[in-house]
């Protein structure tokens, strides 16, 4: 078969020579990297996804995602971003605080990486300010005085209360920060803070049992992934 036979068995079969010709389109990719287990975080990626579809991104059509958890091992984050960055993905989704988006950060310069839940984030040194955060790091940052401020709420609401516990998730990177804040609270709120960590769901029981043999006069539980697909085991 010459080349103008071939031309012809293409034109029969319904194709054009210039499409087949040309690279076939790129999806964009979206890579998501999470410190938490997948287990935790369910609820967030479908969130997420659900999200992508009302803008007209349709999973596996219009776009791909990537998703990348470390299982709550924070050592695990900087393989995890590098992986991320190989796969040349073309945005990066960072959540679970500052240490996952602090890994992205240092696996590229040049991709696109949107934080979601970082603490502090200016002084944590992820963006320049919160106006330009320049670079390639943006996103949403919760002020690190937040939960002095619903402390003090706490306060105006109990008057007579004297021990808060905090449900959280492990931090080693903050530690130092959490310190601070607490013996900030302890010193001018005149309340004993009890910082109770959760990992996983299946620490969360463990943790409510710590919290209720402390006899804390409130209990404060933030909008984590974790607390939120466990609501009914807090509130019970």
């Amino acid at each position: 078969m010459d080349r103008r036979d071939a031309v012809l068995a293409l034109f029969a079969l319904g194709a054009s020579p210039l499409a087949l010709a040309q690279p076939a389109r790129r999806i964009p990719r979206i890579g998501v990297l999470f410190l938490a287990s997948t287990a935790s975080t369910g609820a967030n990626v479908e969130a997420f996804r659900a999200a992508l579809r009302q803008l007209g991104y349709v999973e596996g059509r219009s776009v791909e995602i990537d998703l990348r958890s470390a299982e709550g091992r924070i050592e695990r984050l900087p393989e995890l971003a590098a992986q991320l960055v190989a796969r040349k993905v073309d945005v990066i989704v960072t959540g679970g605080g500052n240490v996952s988006t602090q890994a992205a950060r240092k696996a590229t310069t040049t991709i696109p990486i949107v934080m979601s839940g970082a603490v502090n984030a200016v002084e944590a040194g992820l963006v320049g300010s919160l106006a330009r955060p320049g670079g390639n790091v943006t996103g949403l940052s919760v002020p690190g005085d937040l939960a002095a401020k619903q402390m003090e709420l706490l306060r105006e609401l109990v008057p007579s209360l004297s021990r808060v516990a905090v449900l959280l998730r492990p931090d080693p990177a903050g530690a130092e920060r959490r310190a601070k804040g607490k013996a900030m609270m302890q010193e001018f709120l005149r309340i004993t803070v009890d910082f109770i960590e959760v990992a996983e769901p299946e620490d969360l029981a463990q943790a409510l049992a710590a919290a209720r043999a402390l006899r804390p006069g409130a209990l404060m539980v933030g909008p984590d992934p974790l607390f939120v697909s466990q609501r009914d085991e807090v509130l019970a």
